[in-house]
């Protein structure tokens, strides 16, 4: 490309060349512009790129013998110029072949499939006919509209001129400077870079970043030292920092904030509590759930037990039975009964408490889940009064959150903010093309090429490795114009000065929410001697790898385009050897500054002129949004059914895509919840069909907030979809909410800027609940070990923080990251430390440690912790060597948990969501099958906590105790039911624990089928001493197997052996049918919820698991829920898997080898 001061400079010969005499140019140089084409050959041919209209590779059909060739075709409107593969790069001199395109040049596609797919004719100015293929049919069609349209570029220079004339009514002198577009090109401005070849992808980078300059104060209250963004954090600039922070700083000033806060009920006097409300259901009663069962109440030192049963009423029992009796034993006080509106009723010694006692046993979660785990059932009856003053915190009701929000420019005006850009031009009024100048990369050194492990040392000193930046336009995951980039430069001296221009994408059409991506690549030079020929031999001399990336918003946060320079720092695409310090690279970029004034999305712009029709382009917009109620054909019904139907990774073919956006009111009308196909079936995102979308969402109905999560993905980037989606989630309590936290956390990397909708809303909600503002917490402090939103991540933990100071939750957090700091220094300690003697060590360590009085544990707010015991405490026999610890609270109670570092639990942790989302599914349904999904927290990078299931063993355990010992218990099948009789020696219990292990084997069946859970031997499956099985480590799912030698040990789509059988009493007992059943219902109750998992899964597809890297890896999840079937189908498909793994003695053979490596 041309760069020079004083004129222009071929980068290749080094020849001066300046705009009075660019005809001595040698015709060997890099696009030199000429004057005028010749008509005919390729010799002597000089090429500019100005005026291209599309490129790409095509297959062009030999006229001598019907060979085909691929070459890469640049379709101008004068003609077509073709080259060879290898010339694209660097060599843009003369085309191999030019096919003039005439006036009457044209095309056809009449009877040319048989030739080849995606065929299509040329005719030549000349009268010649030339046959060539494109890749696909998208890309046909879009040959198709290019050749035809060629000239429109010409039409859209007389059209701009027409709107400079319409605006010197308005003194917008440089608007009418568009229309010239010799103003555009001048001679003193490089020309554009080519495009990137086809084979590059830009790495899309889920996260805007910008300068690194942080000069305004945190807030002062609730900041925490640790979680305050540094210096070399990436974050936006400062003003979007100083607006996030003090918009939500004003927000806890508010009085209007207070009524969106929803005060407790009832006698509740004080502003805020800190009190989790019990959990209630109104879910159908298990067939299963007992007749009678006993209940424990304590008031004071007095403990009563009552018989109670499903529909008893709490207010009621307590009334006759406890304050009754607690009246008769003491006789000194008043005969008049206490009244239950002194009392607040504690669940099971834990932070949960129950107001209203008005309500049956069985609608309470806590006394379900009591009879589900075999756990007795005990309240605590506390004075009100008391408890509101040991508890004074955060408040916590479970009803939803009401519609006010401060996303809007009106709540910006009355918190004191004008965001308004006066004296501005309007986006939509601009057609101008896009550019942007990549003028250099900063700070980067070899050490980045040699820890991309991708090229030879002699190559990289010898200076054979060259870098470019490529440059891709994206809303959302669509790209909105072809791909550019930079010519290679040698990395020593990474300069270009080079304007990337999208020639078929005006300013006015592309949304606000675009990003622009930049990548850094490295690839092989060309040439480089016998040495580079050498080292050709055993590397490809084309590969090419990125290296860092880094983008950037298309308009800031108040809605202005960018203008001027920016340094944005780049986040590194490569893992850096062991020793290798930080690189911390910065790509240098300019944008248009030319203009006289900012360009905004805000402020008025002009109508459109009216057409023939006497309609302006907005206003058919607004009536392309409105609702069409057309009835589709009776013949197309059923193939818009089917489509509509399909899971929410269907790609939709254009003609099906054409066929749901022509009847979105029929839609509308009859299936609502298919929103998020007709959006993806807008055929455009011009600013029409943008405005036509947003007509659409406000006649929409609101979704249910399973189907409204679909749209928060990274597919719908739109403020007013997002918008929309969010309100549809107000209906969710905080329970509910708290299940889907994980999700929505990843999505707000999505979000253009901090502040959105979507991070309004979770704040908004925490702040009133600790249910969902603690767990919200540990979600961003796991996140900040990415670089690439760490800044992000950071102000909504300020802004959560210093929100809910004045209740202690600040402190409180304070106290457990200051506890799992701790834990983690020890766990690191003692890796170091020889295996026989770790947990002697680790006691010694852990009584040194100076812990708080009482904390939260991370995993469960429910849980306050009062000590350590250290003596109950060990280091696990594992390969990260986890810490296995006990707490205790100040009842005496206990809490096992295991402390993790090293590994990564967040498999762990999203399957055992999904988990605990099919368990509320089906006992929705009325299916309790005991499942036992315990906790698990991420607390940062390869570090979190896991929940211990206590009163259970391993299955591995059990078969050695009661099967024998050694491997060859693994094939024992009695060892199961004997020790199911040991644990349970009366006949009720066993007949209690075999049903509990009947119901609780056939949900992680399913489930784990479902989630293709690998690795599964005899210790990762346990059972409770009450007979409920579930499974434990989830390092492989969505059908990762463990192999051997590249051999899968795993053949079964579950684990079922016949230990299993005979626990239930074998083949042709009546609990083994029941097992059957149980199994058919589960399958067919979760894949009737099937589009909820795979939303649930591609959302999360940002997290950067090793095992979610993109949605191809969610076809095995697509598989197992067999939406396609009906439910018999369905039934009889698992009936038969659950034979296959009954028959298939694989597992037990691993089981066997599992005990024996481990004995």
């Amino acid at each position: 490309m041309w760069s020079f001061a004083s004129g222009l400079r071929c980068r290749r010969c080094s020849c001066a060349v300046h705009v009075e005499c660019r005809a001595e140019t040698p015709n060997d140089c890099l696009v030199v512009p000429r004057a005028s084409l010749p008509s005919a050959g390729p010799q002597n041919v000089g090429f500019t790129r100005r005026g291209i209209v599309k490129e790409g590779f095509l297959w062009k059909m030999a006229k001598a013998d019907p060979s085909w060739t691929r070459l890469w075709c640049i379709c101008k409107p004068e003609a077509l110029f073709f080259f060879r593969p290898q010339q694209r790069l660097l060599e843009y001199r003369n085309p191999m072949l030019v096919l003039g395109l005439g006036e009457s040049g044209g095309l056809s596609v009449a009877n040319v499939q048989a030739l080849r797919e995606h065929c299509f004719i040329v005719e030549t100015s000349s009268g010649d006919y030339h046959y060539f293929a494109a890749n696909s049919d998208e890309e046909r069609k879009e040959w198709k509209y290019a050749i035809k349209h060629r000239k429109a570029k010409s039409r859209s220079t007389a059209a701009a001129a027409a709107a400079a004339a319409d605006a010197t009514t308005h003194g917008d002198d440089w608007v009418k400077r568009f229309a010239n577009e010799s103003w555009i090109w001048t001679p003193d401005r490089p020309e554009p870079s080519p495009f990137a070849w086809e084979d590059v992808k830009p790495t899309q980078i889920k996260m805007l970043n910008l300068l690194p300059l942080i000069q305004n104060e945190p807030i002062a209250k609730g900041s925490v030292p640790e979680l305050e963004l540094r210096a070399d954090d990436i974050v936006v600039d400062k003003q979007e920092v100083a607006y996030f922070r003090t918009k939500v700083t004003k927000y806890d000033l508010d009085p209007v904030l207070e009524l969106a806060l929803a005060p407790l009920e009832s006698a509740q006097s004080m502003r805020r509590v800190r009190l989790i409300l019990a959990e209630l259901t109104d879910a159908p009663v298990p067939s299963n759930f007992p007749g009678v069962f006993l209940v424990l109440f304590r008031m004071g030192k007095n403990a009563y037990r009552v018989r109670c049963s499903k529909d008893t009423n709490l207010k009621r029992v307590i009334i006759e039975e406890v304050l009754f009796r607690a009246q008769a034993v003491d006789m000194s006080v008043s005969w008049a009964l206490p009244a239950i509106e002194d009392f607040m009723i504690r669940c099971g010694r834990l932070n949960e408490y129950i107001v209203d006692a008005d309500i049956s046993l069985h609608s309470i979660v806590y006394v379900r889940d009591a009879i589900t785990k075999s756990r007795a059932i005990e309240f605590d009856l506390l004075p009100y009064e008391a408890q509101l003053h040991h508890t004074d915190g955060a408040s916590v009701d479970d009803s939803p959150a009401g519609e006010q929000s401060f996303c809007s420019i009106e709540a910006d005006e009355g918190l004191g903010f004008d965001l308004t850009v006066q004296n501005c031009f309007h986006v939509h009024d601009v057609s101008k093309r896009f550019e942007v100048k990549v003028k250099s990369v900063e700070n980067l050194n070899k050490q980045l090429l040699y820890d991309a492990n991708s090229f030879y040392g002699l190559d990289i000193e010898g200076d054979r490795v060259n870098v470019f930046v490529a440059f891709s336009l994206y809303f959302g995951e669509q790209l909105l114009a072809p791909v550019l980039h930079t010519q290679p430069v040698l990395p020593s001296q990474p300069i270009w000065e080079d304007w990337l221009v999208t020639e078929l994408l005006s300013m006015e059409n592309i949304p606000r929410e675009a990003r622009l991506c930049f990548t850094l690549y490295a690839c092989k030079a060309q040439g480089g001697g016998a040495m580079g020929m050498i080292t050709n031999l055993f590397r490809p001399a084309n590969q090419t790898v990125p290296l860092a990336a880094t983008e950037i918003t298309y308009a800031d946060f108040r809605g202005v385009l960018r203008r001027g320079s920016y340094c944005l720092p780049m986040w590194s695409l490569v893992t850096p050897a062991a020793g290798s310090p930080r690189q911390e690279v910065a790509l240098v970029v300019e944008f248009d500054a030319t203009s006289p004034k900012l360009i905004s999305f805000s402020g008025e712009t002009r109508r459109s002129e009216p057409d023939a029709t006497g309609q302006t382009r907005d206003e058919e917009a607004e009536e392309e949004g409105e609702e069409h109620g057309e009835t589709p054909a009776q013949h197309e019904q059923p193939l818009l059914y089917l489509i509509l139907m399909r899971d929410a990774l269907y790609e939709m073919s254009t003609e099906e895509k054409a066929l749901v956006w022509k009847y979105r009111g029929y839609v509308r009308s009859q299936r609502p919840y298919s929103l998020a196909k007709v959006l993806l079936a807008a055929p455009s995102t011009n600013r029409q069909m943008i405005a036509a979308i947003h007509a659409l969402l406000a006649n929409w109905p609101p979704l249910p907030p399973v189907h409204a999560l679909e749209l928060l993905g990274a597919r719908y980037v739109d403020t007013e979809v997002r918008r929309y989606a969010v309100n549809c989630l107000r209906e969710l309590t905080d329970r509910q909410l708290v299940e889907y936290l994980p999700q929505l956390i990843q999505v707000l990397k999505s979000e253009p800027h901090h502040y959105s909708h979507l991070f309004e809303f979770l704040f908004l909600r925490s702040m009133r609940s600790i249910v969902l503002g603690h767990p919200f917490f540990w979600h961003l402090t796991s996140e900040l070990h990415n670089e690439s939103h760490s800044a992000r991540f950071k102000l909504m933990i300020e802004a959560f923080l210093a929100a809910s100071d004045d209740d202690g939750t600040t402190e409180e957090m304070k106290r457990e990251l200051a506890v799992v700091a701790e834990f983690a220094r020890v766990a690191k300690e003692l890796k170091e430390v020889p295996k026989d003697e770790r947990t002697k060590v680790l006691q010694a360590k852990l009584r040194l440690l100076e812990l708080p009085s009482s904390f939260l544990l991370p995993y469960n707010p429910k849980f306050e912790v009062s000590r350590l015991l250290v003596e109950k405490c060990r280091v696990m026999d594992s390969m990260t060597s986890p810490l296995w610890l006990v707490f205790e609270n100040r009842e005496r109670q206990t809490a096992h948990i295991i402390f993790k570092v090293g590994d990564d639990l967040r498999t762990d942790i999203l399957s055992l969501q999904m988990i605990r989302i099919m368990d509320q599914l089906w006992r929705n349904e009325g299916l309790d099958l005991h499942m036992q999904p315990y906790r698990a927290v991420s607390t940062g990078k390869d570090e979190g906590i896991i929940e211990v299931v206590t009163n259970s063993e391993t299955t591995s355990a059990i078969s050695q105790a009661y099967g024998g010992g050694g491997a060859v218990s693994a094939f024992s099948r009695t060892a199961l039911a004997e020790w199911l009789r040991a644990c349970n020696p009366t006949e009720a219990a066993y007949r209690e624990a075999v049903t509990n292990f009947t119901l609780s084997c056939a949900g992680y069946c399913v489930a784990t089928y479902i989630l293709g859970v690998g690795d599964r031997h005899n210790d990762n499956i346990m059972i409770t001493y009450g007979g409920n099985l579930f499974h434990i480590d989830f390092a492989y799912f969505l059908g990762r197997r463990v192999t051997f030698a590249g051999i899968p040990r795993e053949t079964t789509p579950f684990v079922l052996t016949p230990a299993f059988v005979q626990a239930m009493g074998g083949l042709d007992s009546s609990n083994f049918r029941s097992f059957v059943s149980h199994c058919c219902r589960a399958y067919n109750v979760i894949r009737r919820h099937g589009h909820l998992f795979i939303t649930l899964f591609a959302m999360m597809v940002s997290s950067g698991m090793s095992q979610l890297e993109s949605l191809d890896d969610l076809d095995y999840l697509r598989r197992a829920l067999a939406l396609e079937l009906t439910d018999a189908e369905a039934s009889a498909r698992f009936t038969q898997l659950i034979q296959e793994s009954c028959s298939n003695q694989i597992t037990q053979l691993n089981n066997a080898v599992h005990i024996f490596a481990h004995s």
